[in-house]
């Protein structure tokens, strides 16, 4: 290589020129990250998997994915959360959404969408769509979050781990390119958790070490706002489990480090400004939205699920690293984010922090008490509690399955922390003991999940990555932030596509259709589904309707709407069945009278409710139009009639035409 000068650049002026540059991006990471996010925001890119709809549409010219795959099991995503949002385009951005479950219903609440309210404020990633076009508002949701969850990470790397920025960096790789973060980065606000739970815990420790009132008054109002935005996350089976991290840490933060502050009269003042900047804004949240919360408080499903721990296999606390496979096909008899976790790298944590504390007398405070809570965790995941206990613990809200996450974010600090101590480990043989004892751990925890045609590959890739990580975390340190490149890659950037617009949703004939004849024609109307009754199928077009202003009655439905349900004579059954969040698949039929499902009675399926509709009940209802990909005039009445309105994209739409002599 050679300089403009035409003399050649030495391998050290070379080495040089890197780390020069690399001090350069990491000094103006922020403004870096902002100028990317403005540049993605004007392109539309973004990671949501609604390119589905192209190929449910018969139309994958639509599709918005120009790398990866759009993934059918984020429905979450794609078929419940991002319509929501679109919706909400035809409301105004009103509180109260019309066109979810076609009656007023409070998307403030759960799946937390935009609107114009002072909640939204504490929701600072849908702003977007507030102020942008739709595609652009998706690309501002997409990226602004993961951009800043990497930042926030990244500062959260370099004050934990001890200032060691290499480390900081790989601890953000791992947690914004995490399996769980990457395969449920849409739905129940997991991603904000992560943000507002390490930037308040910062916060704290920057109050703790700075002099002046100016200065921790702004840190009060920051970690009030953080308080605030983390609770109207609204999904408690991770929020309880991650709340105890962050202010373990948060806590450990004041105890370690109060004797460098002064404390006096303004900072119980400043306390009490704290209290009341988090009690005003959910005060009005709670008391504005409190019929909401009591109607999804009393379902049968989730609001009464209550968990008192245990019921699941050990070998589950290693089966991250089937992670390592998931984005390359899953064959396992359920969808992998069922197993998503962080790549934590367990048990080195804990190894290490024995390891060091018996050869090198390494004792660190707070890694003794993050093990401590992960014993915990342990626990609760493996054994049942006594009720009272799950009670006071608050984790009855946290299904055992929910737990996970936790244990590993916590060995995924323990780890990392250790890490920070630069502390020699192992000699050769006992790396390679090491290495061939941890291969085989994880092929005991994935072996009975494996598909049997791909057994082979599969198991090599699984003891590959496997080994490596034992080597890199062993021996070979230098290479350490290369192969945390690489996990990164294999199991968290490939979960999502890389997409851009939203032409799936609005460029297809179907849309444009139900779009004209919402915007002449308020009715309600209802998605028709065809074989669902006694399967867990899910008619991924529920939801569709919505997206272009036409209230759907069996749209995803948050919580239940009784005043229309109780004009049918419901049975005791047939109300618990319809009293929870439900993925509503409504078939037509003119046989039998109406009769309610819940499929199986399955824990894996509470969240479906299938319905045989009479179609001489359609009118208490008060159904005007029906999405259908079947023909419907056979069901034809003497009281009820459907005329065919529009066939596009393999869908029909009817009319329904109701005889009132």
């Amino acid at each position: 290589m050679e300089c403009q000068c035409g003399r050649r650049i030495s391998r050290r002026e070379r080495m040089n020129m890197k780390v020069s540059m690399g001090r350069t991006v990491i000094k103006y990471r922020w403004p870096i990250g902002i100028v990317l996010w403005g540049i993605l925001i004007i392109l539309q890119i973004h990671g949501s998997s609604i390119g589905f709809y192209a190929h449910l549409l018969h139309a994958p010219e639509l599709d918005t994915s120009m790398y990866g795959v759009s993934h059918s099991f984020q429905l979450d995503e794609w078929a419940v959360f991002t319509p929501l949002s679109f919706s909400q385009y035809f409301t105004g951005f009103s509180y109260l959404n019309e066109l979810s479950r076609a009656t007023a219903t409070n998307i403030a609440v759960v799946y937390g969408q935009p609107c114009w309210d002072v909640i939204t404020v504490f929701r600072p990633f849908l702003w977007g769509y507030l102020f942008l076009p739709v595609g652009n508002g998706l690309s501002f949701f997409w990226t602004g979050r993961l951009i800043f969850l990497f930042l926030v990470s990244y500062e959260f790397g370099v004050s934990f781990f001890q200032k060691d920025k290499k480390l900081a960096f790989g601890y953000a790789l791992l947690v914004a390119f995490s399996p769980i973060v990457q395969w449920w980065f849409n739905t129940n606000s997991f991603v904000e958790m992560l943000i507002w739970g390490q930037l308040g815990v910062l916060l704290i420790r920057n109050y703790i070490n700075t002099d002046t009132y100016i200065k921790k008054t702004f840190c009060i109002i920051g970690l009030a706002y953080c308080i605030v935005a983390y609770t109207v996350s609204i999904y408690p089976a991770w929020q309880v489990s991650f709340a105890y991290i962050f202010l373990l840490v948060g806590i450990w933060y004041v105890y370690t480090q109060h004797h460098l502050a002064a404390w006096g009269r303004k900072d119980i003042l400043l306390g009490i400004v704290l209290i009341i900047l988090v009690i005003l804004p959910l005060s009005h949240f709670i008391i504005k939205a409190w019929d909401a919360i009591l109607a999804f408080m009393n379902t049968a499903y989730p609001g009464q699920r209550r968990d008192l721990g245990g019921g699941l296999d050990i070998s589950w606390l290693f089966r991250y690293s089937l992670m390592y496979v998931a984005p390359f096909g899953w064959k396992m008899g359920f969808a992998p984010t069922a197993a998503a976790t962080f790549i934590s790298f367990a048990p080195f944590g804990v190894f290490l922090a024995f390891w060091q504390y018996f050869k090198h007398q390494v004792s660190d405070s707070v890694i003794w008490l993050l093990i401590g809570l992960l014993a915990m965790y342990i626990c609760h995941f493996i054994a049942i509690w006594p009720e009272i206990l799950t009670k006071i613990t608050l984790l009855s809200f946290v299904p055992t399955g929910r737990m996970m996450p936790a244990i590993d974010f916590i060995q995924l600090l323990v780890l990392f922390r250790c890490l920070s101590f630069h502390k020699p480990v192992c000699n050769k043989k006992m790396t390679l003991c090491i290495v061939i004892s941890y291969s085989l751990i994880q092929i005991w925890a994935s072996i009975s999940i494996l598909e049997p045609m791909y057994y082979y590959l599969r198991a090599t890739v699984i003891v590959a990555c496997s080994a490596c990580a034992a080597l890199y975390f062993f021996r070979l340190r230098k290479g350490l932030i290369l192969f945390i490149v690489v996990i990164a890659v294999i199991s968290g950037m490939m979960d999502n596509p890389v997409a851009r617009g939203v032409q799936s949703v609005y460029g297809s004939a179907l849309g444009q259709k139900i779009e004209q004849i919402a915007d002449s024609d308020h009715g309600k109307w209802i998605v028709d589904s065809n074989y669902t009754w006694d399967t867990d199928y899910i008619n991924y077009m529920n939801s569709y309707p919505i997206m272009f202003g036409a209230p759907t009655i069996n749209s995803l439905n948050l919580y239940p709407d009784w005043g229309r349900w109780d004009a049918f004579p419901l049975t005791g059954e047939d109300k618990s069945v319809l009293n929870r969040y439900a993925h509503m698949n409504i078939t037509l039929e003119n046989k039998t009278p109406t009769t309610f499902q819940n499929p199986k009675k399955e824990q894996s399926i509470q969240d479906i409710v299938n319905i045989k509709l009479n179609v001489e009940d359609l009118n208490k209802l008060g159904v005007s139009y029906i999405l259908s990909e079947r023909e419907l005039s056979s069901l034809d009445e003497k009281n009820v009639r459907f005329q065919l309105v529009d066939a596009s994209n393999g869908f029909y739409i009817y009319h329904v035409i109701y005889d009132e002599s």
